[in-house]
């Protein structure tokens, strides 16, 4: 999965330094992804205080789609 936020975002995963996308390896809460469609997303990220080793250390949680858009005709 893959998202874009000015809250701290590139925190939780590993940034692609060209378009300044991140990786996520762990879901956003109350999010449900759909297929052929890029999403503009205001998600809130709060650190978790000692994570299971194979665990994420950061909880996202949706806050607003703000924008939907179909990639595939």
């Amino acid at each position: 999965m893959i998202s874009k936020s000015d809250f701290g975002q590139k925190n939780a995963g590993q940034t692609n330094s060209q378009t300044g996308w991140v990786y996520r390896y762990s879901g956003i809460e109350g999010f449900d992804y759909q297929p052929h469609y890029e999403y503009t997303l205001l998600i809130k990220n709060t650190t978790i205080a000692n994570p299971p080793a194979d665990a994420a250390s950061i909880h996202s949680k949706l806050i607003e789609v703000i924008e939907k858009k179909r990639t595939i005709e």
